[in-house]
């Protein structure tokens, strides 16, 4: 987003519900100060998503702290609270593929000089022919983080997981592996599992 003075503050986001992406839904903020902006306009936060849900509007929240962290020449983490850190892990990222096409996304992952790699599973490719596949080329060191995009059961999930965890233990995260509302499941599977979910 960019500012009338010219400050231009970045954001990521993606596209959410219906009437909450584009220029045109946040038409509130326009003639507001970043300040007055950073938490959007008082008078709209009734008809803003419930948090969780609101993962369209972080982008923008973002942006606003960036522009604002620049104007008062400060870092964002200084607006917020206190440094935690001096660096933070980046991870390439691909999508559901063949066995053979992810153990190229791999090499071209390290080639640009990443240590990690995302990818959303699908049940239509085997996770552990990926997984060798990844393992062939991978220098030590090198990590993957699976995202199961929370459409298995815990029956479908556990096995998996274990089996990754006995046998590949370049496998270091599970993202999203039931729904977010299955929280008996997400107890039996941290039970079963010291890989971080």
């Amino acid at each position: 987003m960019t500012t009338s003075s010219g400050i231009v503050g970045w954001g990521e986001s993606r596209g959410g519900k219906p009437g909450w992406d584009g220029p045109g839904d946040y038409a509130h903020l326009i003639g507001r100060s970043l300040a007055e902006s950073v938490h959007f306009a008082p008078d709209k936060v009734a008809q803003l998503p419930p948090p969780g849900n609101r993962n369209h509007d972080a982008g923008l929240e973002c942006a606003l702290y960036d522009a604002l962290g620049k104007h008062l020449q400060l870092p964002v983490h200084a607006l917020l609270g206190r440094k935690l850190r001096d660096w933070v892990p980046v991870a390439a990222w691909t999508r559901p593929c063949s066995a053979e096409d992810f153990g190229r996304d791999v090499q071209r992952a390290v080639d640009e000089g990443y240590m990690a790699m995302k990818m959303h599973s699908s049940p239509y490719y085997d996770i552990f022919e990926q997984t060798r596949a990844a393992e062939a080329v991978a220098p030590p060191g090198f990590r993957l983080h699976y995202d199961f995009n929370s459409s298995r059961s815990l029956a479908a999930v556990l096995p998996i997981v274990r089996r990754l965890e006995a046998e590949h233990p370049i496998v270091a995260y599970i993202e999203d592996a039931l729904k977010p509302d299955d929280i008996e499941g997400y107890q039996a599977l941290r039970a079963a599992t010291t890989i971080p979910l």
